[in-house]
């Protein structure tokens, strides 16, 4: 019998490592001013060249602003404005966000007719439009707050004060161009002048000791007093004094007059004694 001789073949084979993709973000840091751009760090846009270290998106980029504020346009339906230019801004804008606001506030401003200005002075509105009272107050100064909306009328002259001491009459008529300013309701009794004007007056000053009317500064004056010295009977003379309704003045002394078996007392309204009695220093007020 034959011998049968087996032979053994060899076999061989490869193993394979196996990777997962891991997340490239999470394992690079960018440097300031650049920011991760899928695979690689890049520079921020030269409009927004600043950025934190590690920035993962052009997001992060921005533009960094410290200065004075920048005047604007004026307001809508403004005729003239000034700004407070010496407000300082510090702000960031971001890539891809609405630029943040670096224009000045408005100091004054001025609206057209027929508009007023918004109570922080920033803004103009139509009085006509003002909520609650559409199309009653169709005019304006232009250059004052909601209260200068009105509407026009014809107004009657102004009664000026009285002065003190007087009575007065007016000649009431009317007096240009008026109106009923916001939020006074409708009628007569709220007409009132645009440039307000006084009504012709007459003054008579009636209280005591002020008779006299001064025109230029509409006061009635205090009448202007003076007291004589007489001797009454005696020899000699004393100046006179001069004084004010209303102000003190002091009896004169007796130096200069003398009578002959009699001696001087002191002053008298009345010759035979029964009027004022008035001493010698004696503060005298409204003698009169």
């Amino acid at each position: 019998m034959g011998k049968m001789r087996q032979i053994l073949g060899l076999l061989s084979f490869c193993v394979f490592g196996i990777f997962a993709l891991t997340d490239n973000v999470g394992a690079v840091t960018c440097d300031p001013n650049t920011y991760f751009d899928g695979d690689k760090c890049a520079n921020c846009p030269a409009e927004y060249p600043q950025s934190a270290a590690g920035a993962t998106s052009i997001t992060q980029c921005y533009a960094h602003y410290d200065g004075k504020c920048i005047p604007g346009t004026c307001p809508e339906n403004s005729r003239r404005c000034t700004w407070k230019t010496s407000e300082n801004i510090v702000v960031d804008d971001y890539y891809g966000q609405p630029p943040v606001n670096k224009t000045c506030k408005v100091n004054t401003l001025y609206c057209n007719s027929k508009y007023y200005k918004a109570e922080d002075s920033q803004s103009c509105h139509l009085c006509s439009a003002i909520p609650g009272y559409e199309g009653l107050y169709d005019r304006s100064t232009g250059s004052g707050f909601i209260r200068q909306c009105y509407q026009i009328c014809v107004p009657m002259c102004i009664h000026e004060k009285c002065p003190t001491h007087g009575e007065c009459t007016y000649e009431d008529k009317p007096a240009g161009a008026g109106g009923i300013f916001y939020p006074n309701p409708v009628g007569t009794a709220n007409c009132k002048p645009i440039v307000p004007t006084n009504c012709l007056k007459t003054v008579k000053c009636v209280d005591t000791g002020y008779t006299t009317y001064d025109a230029d500064n509409d006061t009635c004056n205090a009448n202007e007093l003076t007291i004589n010295y007489d001797a009454n009977g005696g020899t000699g003379d004393i100046d006179a004094t001069s004084c004010v309704y209303d102000s003190t003045c002091t009896a004169r002394a007796a130096t200069t007059i003398s009578r002959p078996n009699w001696e001087f007392t002191g002053w008298n309204t009345a010759a035979d004694g029964s009027g004022r009695a008035i001493a010698v220093g004696a503060n005298i007020t409204n003698i009169i």
